[in-house]
C-alpha cells in the first residue's frame, strides 16, 4: 500500500510539471542598452515564472557586475570574443532579440547568415527591434484634415486645415524607403525577413516608432530643457509634420506577445509596425512638454541644418502610421496607448527617475538681520532655475494681484482694505490658495523653490502641508464653496 501511495504522488508530481510551461531561455543583443533593459524587464518574468536571460553588453570588455545582473535578471553575461561559444549560447534560446538602435550592424547580419545554415535543435523566434525611420522617405499621398469640432468659417462652411499623409500600416511593407542613414536598417529588415522559410525558425522585424519613456534618448533634450527651465527648446521647420512614436516599455511588451502567441489572439505578422494610438506633431509634443514641466513660452522655429543631427532625422519624420494587429487587440497591455503628451505625468515622473533628479523644496525662516534673504538668493542661484527660484509671500501676493483677471481685482481691493487696518492680514485660507498654487506650479514641482519667511506659524505651515485623510469608512469633507466666490465677500480679517 506504501509503494502504491508513493507511485500516485510521483505520478501526480510528474503530471504537474508537464503541465507546466518549461523556462525560456532569451537572448538579449546589449542588454545593458535603453531597449535591452526595457526588455530584460518584461521577459524575464514571461508566462510568470523565471525565465533565464542571457545576453550581452555594449561595451564587450566591460565586465557583467553582479549589480547589474542583479538588477536585470540577466543569468550570465556573453562575450562576444570567445565567437563558438558565442553562437552556441545564442542558439540554445527559444527567443532572441536584436534591436538595431545599439547593435553592431555588421554582427547582425554575421547572426542572421549563421541562423540561416545552423541546424537547430528546437523551436526558435528571433525578433529584431528596427525603426519607422526605414519608413522615412516612402511616397505617400496626403489628404486633406478637417477640425475635430468641426468649426465653421463666416460663410458657414467646415474649417479646413492643412493636408496630412494618409495612413501607412504593415501591408504597405514593399512601398517603404529609408533615408540615407537608415539603407542597412532596411537592408538588415530584409535579411531577416528571408528567414521565414528556415524550419523551426519565425523571424519578425518590429517597426518601433520614435522610443520615449524610461529616461529618453530621442527626447531627452527635450526634457532636460524643460527640467531645467532653459529656453533652449526648438522646433524643426513649421512643426506640422507627424512623429509616429512609441513607449519602449510597450515595445518590450510586444517581443512577448509575439513570442508567446495567444492561440484566440490576433495573427502576428512578420513584419509588425509598433506606434501608440496617437497623432502628434513636432510642435505637439515640444510645446506638450515644455507646458507640463517648465513654464510655457513661445518657442522658435530653425531650420533643418541647425538642429542637433542625433535627432535631426527623428523630428523631421512626417508619417502617419497605423499599430500592427497585436497593439489593437483589446488583451494588449499597454503602457502608454494614448501617446506621450498624453502620458506626461508619467512620462515625467519617469525621466526624473530614471536621471535621479529630485527637486529642490526648502522654507528658510530667521529674525531679522539673521541673513535669510542673502542665503536664500546662494542657494536659489547655485542649485535652482531662475523663473523665480526665491520668493517671498509678498511677491506671490503681488504676482496674484497683478494677473489682471476679476479674481485680481477683488484681492486687490481686500489687500487694500487691510492695509489700511494695522495689524490685520488676509485670513489664513487665501494665504494657505496662494502660496500652494505658487508652489504647484510646473517649475516649483519639478525643479524646486526657495520659500522666505513663510509658513511663519504652525497654523500657516500645518494648512499649507498638511493633508486631512480622512479615517476608513468616512467620507471625504465636502467641497468648499467657489473659492472665487468666497473671496467677492467681505470677511473678517485675522488679526495680528
Amino acid at each position: 500500500h506504501f509503494g502504491s501511495s508513493l507511485r500516485r504522488v510521483a505520478s501526480s508530481i510528474a503530471a504537474a510539471h508537464r503541465s507546466r510551461p518549461a523556462v525560456m531561455r532569451i537572448f538579449v543583443n546589449n542588454v545593458d542598452s535603453y531597449v535591452g533593459r526595457a526588455l530584460c524587464s518584461d521577459l524575464r518574468s514571461a508566462l510568470g515564472q523565471e525565465n533565464r536571460l542571457l545576453g550581452t553588453l555594449t561595451d564587450d570588455s566591460a565586465e557583467g557586475t553582479a549589480e547589474l545582473i542583479q538588477s536585470l535578471g540577466v543569468k550570465r553575461v556573453v562575450m562576444r570574443r570567445d565567437r563558438k561559444r558565442y553562437l552556441e549560447d545564442l542558439l540554445s534560446c527559444s527567443l532572441i532579440v536584436f534591436d538595431l538602435h545599439s547593435a553592431n550592424m555588421d554582427e547582425v547580419e554575421q547572426v542572421v547568415k549563421h541562423l540561416k545554415v545552423a541546424k537547430l535543435a528546437n523551436d526558435v523566434t528571433f525578433v529584431l527591434v528596427s525603426s519607422v525611420n526605414v519608413w522615412a522617405k516612402t511616397k505617400n499621398e496626403r489628404e486633406e484634415e478637417t477640425a475635430e469640432a468641426e468649426e465653421e468659417d463666416e460663410e458657414g462652411e467646415p474649417t479646413k486645415v492643412k493636408d496630412r499623409p494618409k495612413a501607412l500600416t504593415d501591408a504597405d511593407l514593399d512601398l517603404r524607403v529609408p533615408s540615407a542613414a537608415f539603407e542597412t536598417w532596411k537592408y538588415l529588415e530584409t535579411l531577416v525577413l528571408s528567414l521565414a522559410s528556415k524550419e523551426r525558425l519565425r523571424p519578425h522585424v518590429i517597426a518601433a516608432g520614435i522610443l520615449y519613456g524610461n529616461g529618453e534618448t530621442t527626447f531627452n533634450e527635450l526634457f532636460k530643457a524643460a527640467w531645467l527651465t532653459q529656453a533652449t527648446h526648438s522646433i524643426i521647420n513649421t512643426g506640422d509634420n507627424y512623429l509616429p512614436c512609441i513607449h519602449v516599455r510597450d515595445v518590450a511588451r510586444l517581443v512577448k506577445t509575439v513570442h508567446v502567441r495567444d492561440p484566440e489572439g490576433p495573427l502576428v505578422g512578420s513584419y509588425l509596425v509598433a506606434v501608440d494610438k496617437s497623432k502628434l506633431t513636432q510642435a505637439d509634443i515640444v510645446n506638450g512638454i515644455i507646458g507640463h514641466m517648465s513654464k510655457q513660452r513661445d518657442v522658435p522655429h530653425i531650420s533643418p541644418e541647425k538642429a542637433d543631427p542625433s535627432v535631426r532625422d527623428a523630428l523631421t519624420l512626417d508619417l502617419i502610421m497605423e499599430p500592427s494587429a497585436p497593439l489593437t487587440a483589446s488583451s494588449f497591455p499597454w503602457w502608454s496607448a494614448d501617446g506621450i503628451v498624453a502620458n506626461l505625468e508619467k512620462v515625467a515622473a519617469e525621466f526624473c527617475k530614471w536621471r535621479n533628479l529630485r527637486p529642490i523644496k526648502m522654507v528658510v525662516l530667521g529674525p531679522p538681520g539673521a541673513g535669510a534673504e542673502k542665503l536664500c538668493q546662494r542657494v536659489a542661484e547655485r542649485y535652482l532655475h531662475a523663473d523665480p527660484p526665491h520668493f517671498t509671500f509678498e511677491d506671490i501676493l503681488e504676482q496674484a494681484m497683478s494677473t489682471g483677471t476679476t479674481s485680481a481685482e477683488k484681492l486687490r481691493a481686500k489687500v487694500q482694505r487691510i492695509r489700511a487696518k494695522p495689524g490685520a492680514k488676509l485670513p489664513l485660507r487665501i494665504r494657505t490658495k496662494l502660496v500652494n498654487k505658487r508652489l504647484s506650479s510646473n517649475v516649483c514641482r519639478y525643479r524646486g523653490y526657495v520659500l522666505e519667511g513663510y509658513p511663519s506659524t504652525y497654523e500657516e505651515a500645518d494648512a499649507l502641508y498638511s493633508e486631512l485623510v480622512p479615517a476608513e469608512g468616512e467620507d471625504e469633507a465636502p467641497p468648499k464653496e467657489e473659492e472665487e466666490e468666497e473671496e467677492g465677500e467681505d470677511e473678517e480679517e485675522e488679526e495680528e
